[in-house]
Formats: C-alpha cells, structure tokens, sequence
C-alpha cells in the first residue's frame, strides 16, 4: 500500500515493523480536527453522551450485556474496562517503549481476548503477535502467534500490488524517484510481503476472527488447539490515479514524482481493519483501501464466507472505514475514521447512510439501543453512547 504518516493504521503497523515507509498527506488529521465533535442526525430525539474521555488512541471497542466496556488504547499499550459511572481500569498494561502494543480487544463469557504484539520479539528473535485471553480472575493464556503463520504461509505473497500498464520510460522515472527516496513507498509492482497487524478481532465461541491489516487476510484462531487458519485473503483495491489524486500524493511525498503516472491505475493492498460475524453466518469485513484510502473514499465493506473464503463486496466508496459492526437484523454499522462518519449499511442494501458525524471515529459497537463510538482517535480519545433509532 501507500502508507500515510501519522494515520493510525501505518502508525499501528510500525509497532510490528518498520519495513514499509510511511508518507501523508499534509493537514488531513488537522482538517478532521476542525470537525464538530459527535452530533446526532434524526435517527433518535436524545443525543450522544460522553461515557469517558481521555483515552489515547481508542481504536477498539466491545461491550456485552452487563460487563463493563472494554477498549484498548493502542498506543499507550492499555487494555482498559469503563464502568457504568465511566470510570476507567486496566486489564493489561504493556510497555510501548520496548516496542509492545496492544490490538482488537473483544469480550468473552470469562474475561477477555486481545492481541499484544512486539516489534522484537522474546530476547530479540523478531516479531511476535500473540492472541491473549485474560479472565476476571486476571489468569492469561497465550493462543497463538500470528506473526510466525505470516512468516510461514505470507497468504498475500501471491497478489500483485502497485502501479499497473507502465512503458519503460514511465518505469525508469518511477524507479529513479524511488531510489531517490529510499524511505518512501512502493510503486512499482510487488508482491505481498512477510508483515502482519493484528488491527481488529471478533469472538464466536472458541474461535477468534482476526482481521490482519498488514497481511491483508482474515483468520480464524481456535483458542482450544491453539491453530491458525488463512480464511480469506482480501483483494486489491484498483485506483485510477488522475490528476487531483496525483497531485495530493505528490504533495504528500514533497513532489518530484513522475507525471507519466497520471491516468496510470494502482493496485492498493485492501488492508483489512475489522471482522465481526452476521446472524446470517457470514463475516463481514471492513477494509482501508491501502495508504490511498487515507486520501480517497476508496474503503470496502466485504462479505465474506468463512467456510469457502470466497468475498464479496457489501458496500464501496466508503471513506478510511477502521471499524463496524453488525445488528441482530444484519444491519452494518461503520466508523469513517477519515470521513469523520459513523454510517449504516441496511441489511440487503449497498448504500450507506449517516447516522452521526464525527471526530476521527475508530470503532463502533452495537449494544442494545444504543451505539458505542470511541472518537477523536488521535487526539483526546472518547467513548461516546450514541441512541439508536429503530
């Protein structure tokens, strides 16, 4: 993909690795900032309410039932619980400075499940991304490592990503820029890489659904056997690059880059961000659209059959989408991080509608009648309760 500094998603993968260069349009978090914080549209009479504030970077929710809210602050390597007053507690506290952080908290019948991923690993030996339950009682249990299925299977190794239809004099500007900037991102075409970001992940009885960002892939981990298994890989997204596109990414790399590109179609990583289960037995999986999609509504929400891997596109033009969820009526609800949207997809429909406007909306969850939002991702993090409409 293109990454884009300071986007949540490249700055999530870093912890992981540093392998991919990261480039970002200019005054586009600044831009979001300036947007009003949550405001309701006509969907309910009461407004949102305030739950917490002062998280940093909230990227993941999950609430069930009685037990308290559970989210994870990612980049200050907390698992927290919010009460029913708001007040806040720590379930698991890792050290961002060694490199750790933590990824897709989801709630279980007895306690919780998370990933803690290390940019170096036990003793130095390389990356970890480890499934952890921990219980109320405060026991953990280590499932299983995603990073070593990455380096074993790289299920995204066999994709092409990258500009497509370049001639030889196109390709050699395009490569002088790139051995120029040597920290940029790739443009020409590549294969997927060896890289995972464990970014969202989803309970269904012993089986933990994990949506890997960086990997492009969706798997399943059975707690029990400790197994992990490639569902799906997620495919391309395809962007014809023309001029206002070009421009943006070329002012977002500090210009220079070849104008023979333009009108030129890039193959972006899909860049998955989030997986729940439908009542209908599907998975339903919320992409990026790679770097470009922090710039361009070119998100995707997928279909997907657990069984088969085979995906289907639900919904497209969506706008950074990091977060969804899906009601008891098979009603999709996501979180534009940079669309500064939370929106609904209605069940048998591809059409997307707005439920709220937003700050940086992470992630959403469904709990009863309402609507749980962490918003103002890179700023001061809040959750927010949000009426839902019936």
């Amino acid at each position: 993909m293109i990454p884009m500094p300071n986007s949540v998603i490249s700055r999530a993968q870093q912890s992981t690795t540093r392998r991919r260069a990261v480039a970002r349009m200019a005054g586009l978090v600044s831009a979001l900032a300036l947007t009003a914080t949550l405001t309701a549209l006509p969907a309910s009479a009461a407004g949102p309410r305030t739950l917490a504030s002062g998280l940093v970077t909230p990227l993941s929710v999950d609430a069930e039932g009685k037990a308290p809210i559970h989210l994870t602050q990612n980049f200050a390597g907390t698992v927290s619980a919010v009460d029913g007053r708001g007040r806040i507690s720590t379930v698991r506290q890792v050290d961002p400075g060694a490199g750790e952080s933590v990824h897709g908290v989801s709630i279980t019948r007895d306690g919780v499940i998370y990933v803690v991923q290390d940019a170096d690993g036990p003793n130095g030996r390389g990356p970890t991304s480890t499934v952890v339950r921990t219980t109320r009682s405060g026991t953990r249990t280590v499932s299983a490592d995603l990073w070593s299925h990455e380096t074993k299977r790289n299920p995204d190794g066999r994709q092409k990503y990258g500009l497509e239809g370049l001639g030889r004099s196109c390709t050699r500007q395009v490569q002088a820029f790139q051995d120029a900037h040597p920290d940029g991102p790739p443009l020409l075409p590549y294969r997927g890489i060896v890289e995972s970001n464990a970014y969202q992940t989803s309970v269904d009885g012993n089986t933990v659904w994990v949506a890997d960002a960086a990997a492009n892939t969706v798997l399943a981990v059975d707690t029990r056997r400790g197994s992990i298994r490639t569902v799906a890989v997620l495919p391309p997204v395809r962007t014809r690059l023309d001029r206002t596109l070009f421009t943006a990414i070329n002012e977002s790399l500090g210009g220079g880059l070849p104008e023979c590109i333009i009108g030129r179609t890039f193959r972006s990583e899909a860049v998955p961000t989030d997986v729940r289960p439908g009542p209908d037995g599907y998975l339903y999986v919320s992409t990026l659209g790679g770097g470009l999609g922090e710039v361009n509504p070119q998100s995707v929400v997928y279909r997907v059959n657990p069984r088969s891997g085979s995906t289907r596109p639900v919904a497209t033009g969506l706008f950074g989408t990091t977060g969804l969820d899906v009601d008891r009526h098979g009603n999709i609800y996501v979180a534009e991080l940079f669309g500064g949207k939370v929106s609904v997809i209605r069940r048998g429909s591809s059409r997307t509608r707005t439920v709220s406007t937003a700050v940086q909306p992470a992630d959403v969850v469904v709990d009863g009648k309402r609507l749980l939002v962490t918003t103002d991702a890179l700023g001061e993090g809040k959750l927010v309760s949000l009426p839902l409409g019936r």
